[in-house]
């Protein structure tokens, strides 16, 4: 990607959700054309349940009504859950409503058993008729290879999947445990070795909130340790 071109705003102080009106201020500051919100557990609100319909539908309708004044699409980032053998609208995780909501729906999944080969298949299309199953490759960078017969449900419930990579959340609830298991850490050096992997603070301090996990104060330094 032309870096130059990609803006991104900073959470530091205050988390985004879909009705902050920084998005719509900052796409409009940069004539942007193309919003990214990843993941969608992330953005959607900490007080909105992905599993309630009437909550769903009503935090995507301030994000709806920037991108119609704007003129920006909007594309939202969204997990799948472990569920196999149905339709593959109902493969996002949370409420069916979620599905409902958006225009278009792609999905990423593994293809076979290769390691390094996915496919990009349309599960809905509301506003353009569906394209093909699009088969690529990774490297250090993408080789897109050929298009696809195969339709989402039979790639997505195919049996000869790989397993499915821990999200980062779930590498956070795995390895914050252990590195409090001997005693309090500083959170700075928390913070920084889960950077180190790529994972944000943010997502660090919402697992801390889930886990049995409290801060203390030693000096001018804050440690987080495990409730007894």
């Amino acid at each position: 990607a032309n870096c130059t071109r990609i803006k991104i705003i900073n959470e530091e102080k205050r988390a985004l959700t879909f009705d902050d009106p920084r998005l719509e201020q900052s796409i409009l500051q940069e004539n942007a054309r193309l919003l990214i919100l990843d993941p969608l557990s992330a953005y959607i609100g900490p007080t909105v349940s992905m599993n309630q319909a009437n909550e769903v539908r009503g935090a995507f309708r301030s994000l709806y009504a920037m991108a119609q004044r704007t003129k920006c699409a909007v594309l939202i980032v969204a997990h799948m859950n472990k569920m196999s053998g149905i339709n593959a609208l109902y493969r996002t995780s949370g409420s069916i409503d979620i599905a409902g909501a958006v225009r278009s729906i792609l999905t990423v999944t593994r293809y076979q058993r290769s390691p390094t080969r996915r496919v990009l298949v349309p599960v809905k299309s509301n506003l353009a008729a569906a394209g093909p199953a699009l088969l690529f490759e990774l490297s250090d960078h993408v080789e897109w290879l050929r298009q696809m017969d195969e339709d989402a449900e039979s790639l997505l419930n195919g049996c000869d999947s790989l397993p499915e990579a821990p999200t980062k959340q779930q590498q956070v609830e795995d390895e914050l445990p252990r590195l409090l298991e001997k005693g309090p850490v500083s959170n700075q050096e928390i913070i920084q070795h889960f950077k180190n992997k790529g994972i944000q603070d943010r997502t660090v301090n919402l697992v801390k909130g889930r886990l049995n996990i409290r801060s203390v104060r030693k000096g001018d330094k804050w440690y987080w340790q495990l409730n007894a």
